[in-house]
């Protein structure tokens, strides 16, 4: 017998005790009474959130239900079915909710689909991260800029550097907008000679909030990116060296101290 029947009926403590039990013990067999509770609510405030609670702990241990879930047509249980399949790392569902990021025209459930993405973190779903990472929405962009920077695809490095080198722009520089922050920390997170001796050449950035951003970013790097910071004492104006020299100072390494007693030498 499922525990939620003659639920409706119950008093409001009687209510909130089947819930608890239900959402502590992930019983599948209260998932058909919570879906219909999910879409033609009791009314309650209280228990209507309570009935999301529950449906989100039972899902769960439920990708099957979640993947059917994620072509329901009642809005309320797909959107919890996009979420839970972030919130627990369904691989299952990357697939379908690839289909659903690409057919999406709604930008408020697009985000919700490439969060949920981004949270899993399957390689797979890179091309649909790259299809949307000039996207118009600030918002949509720099999640899938994150998403790209952790899942350490190469080919969206030039992008990454394109954003930075843009944001400089005459009509641009004075404000540090999401996507210049994301793609300096895309670049940094997949530290090369090649990520790490841009982020040098633009620590002089026209925007001081991206200068501290790429400075924060060279710093938690760490140790690695003392050779190219080096170099700019070889080619860098002097604003640059003065940046470098500050970032050396962080990064508190005998190799950086070391070079810059020979750059003061020279």
């Amino acid at each position: 017998m499922s525990p939620l029947e003659n639920f409706r009926d119950k008093e409001f403590l009687d209510q909130i005790t089947i819930l608890n039990e239900i959402s502590g013990s992930k019983d599948s067999e209260a998932l058909p009474g919570l879906v219909a509770l999910l879409k033609d609510p009791v009314g309650d405030t209280s228990i209507d959130y309570m009935v999301v609670n529950a449906l989100n702990a039972v899902l769960s241990s439920n990708e099957d239900k979640v993947i059917e879930g994620l072509k329901d047509p009642h809005e309320g249980f797909n959107i919890l079915c996009i979420r839970v399949s972030g919130e627990y790392g369904l691989k299952g569902a990357v697939p379908p909710l690839m289909d659903l990021a690409v057919a999406e025209e709604d930008l408020d459930r697009l985000m919700e689909i490439l969060t949920s993405l981004a949270r899993i973190g399957d390689e797979i779903a890179i091309p649909v991260f790259r299809q949307f990472l000039t996207h118009q929405d600030p918002f949509i962009q720099s999640s899938c800029i994150e998403a790209l920077g952790k899942l350490g695809d190469p080919e969206s490095i030039e992008e990454f550097m394109n954003i930075v080198v843009e944001s400089e722009a005459d009509d641009r520089f004075e404000v540090c907008d999401i996507t210049t922050w994301k793609a300096v920390d895309g670049l940094a997170r997949n530290a090369s000679e090649n990520t790490i001796s841009f982020l040098v050449k633009t620590l002089h950035h026209k925007n001081p909030t991206v200068r501290r951003i790429i400075t924060d970013a060279l710093i938690n790097v760490g140790p690695f990116c003392i050779p190219m910071l080096l170099d700019a004492f070889e080619g860098g104006d002097t604003d640059t060296k003065i940046l470098a020299a500050n970032v050396l100072g962080f990064l508190r390494d005998k190799a950086g101290a070391d070079g810059l007693v020979a750059a003061f030498d020279k």
